[in-house]
């Protein structure tokens, strides 16, 4: 965080991570669902059809999660990395960084 009051700049880190979270557990979830009920099968299959090895057994659903969770990771990592990039060239989500922004606007001397 590079403003004073830090209120705008997201961790890109902390949101891969969390999306990293969020992505393995979905996977995990829809792949005990189709293990167990039959629900999503189909799903299971197109979704295998780009993480190679996801199925519905126990090791197919360790694949699918272990590719899930590097594609949220670098999702949010990029997600991160942009949204900071906007509040950089905006900057007026505060006082402070409205502050940030006319100081580095406004000419010294």
């Amino acid at each position: 965080m590079n403003n004073k009051c830090g209120c705008c700049k997201l961790s890109s880190i902390s949101l891969g991570i969390a999306a990293a979270a969020v992505s393995a557990l979905c996977m995990l979830v829809l792949g005990v669902l189709a293990m167990q009920y039959g629900m999503g099968a189909e799903w299971i299959k197109m979704v295998g059809s780009v993480y190679k090895g996801y199925a519905a057994t126990w090791h197919g659903i360790g694949i699918g999660a272990a590719y899930a969770a590097v594609e949220g990771f670098v999702a949010g990592l990029v997600f991160g990395w942009i949204y900071n990039i906007c509040v950089c060239c905006i900057g007026s989500c505060c006082k402070c960084c409205k502050m940030d922004k006319d100081k580095q606007i406004t000419p010294t001397g």
